[in-house]
């Protein structure tokens, strides 16, 4: 009943996107029917953090059932190199 109240026209995500400390992976399917672009470049443009952005061909609102390969692989990508990063020697001065 949340998503149809009157007052979740009010919501808006875009504070929460302001205290990301914390890369992230946005996965969204090209055909969204609840998802826009301009979802993903608010996130890009407010992210503190490095943000990659994967959209994906004939997916709509969950590419993990539209496209299951697609979400695994980037997924799996996007993990394996934070790991290679944290375990790159970092001097702090």
């Amino acid at each position: 009943d949340v998503w149809l109240s009157p007052a979740f026209t009010e919501w808006h995500v875009g504070e929460v996107i302001d205290y990301l400390r914390i890369p992230a992976l946005v996965l969204q399917g090209k055909q969204d029917q609840y998802g826009t672009d301009a979802q993903v470049a608010e996130v890009e443009t407010r992210s503190y953090a490095p943000v990659d952005v994967l959209m994906l061909d004939e997916c709509r609102h969950a590419p993990h059932e539209d496209q299951p390969d697609a979400v695994l692989h980037a997924c799996a990508e996007f993990a394996a190199r934070l790991v290679r990063i944290e375990k790159e020697h970092v001097q702090i001065a």
